[in-house]
């Protein structure tokens, strides 16, 4: 029997390095940016968090990058929206994608390749 109440929690910790292109498509206040390439990961750690609500008990089990390669790649793409406020300042939005071109699990019979998708937001100066 499975206790409905039970909940498990994956945390993964890595350190990421892209390399991109980025391609400027139009000038002026509201400028259009595209942008491709890769990303190697580096993973260091990983976390299992094993909850029971019914019972009131929780574990944690914190790992080092064992059941997952050390190093795996992904690709990126993005679309960046630049829009100059100001003659030094201007707010991106830009939505990304990234997806892996590598499992990221080892000496495994299933595969995995995650992707995200993400959006970021800031406030950018221009020297």
């Amino acid at each position: 029997l499975i206790d409905s109440n039970y909940s498990v929690n994956y945390k993964y910790e890595y350190f990421d390095v892209p390399l991109l292109m980025k391609y400027q498509l139009r000038e002026g206040r509201l400028r259009y940016f595209v942008s491709a390439g890769l990303s190697a990961n580096f993973f260091f750690r990983h976390q299992v968090v094993t909850e029971s609500i019914d019972k009131g008990s929780k574990q944690t089990v914190t790992k080092n990058p064992a059941p997952f390669k050390s190093i795996n790649y992904s690709s990126l793409v993005s679309v960046e929206i630049d829009y100059s406020f100001m003659k030094n300042m201007s707010l991106i939005v830009e939505p990304t994608c990234r997806y892996a071109f590598t499992s990221t699990v080892k000496n495994s019979m299933i595969n995995t390749y995650p992707y995200s998708l993400g959006l970021v937001t800031g406030i950018k100066y221009h020297f």
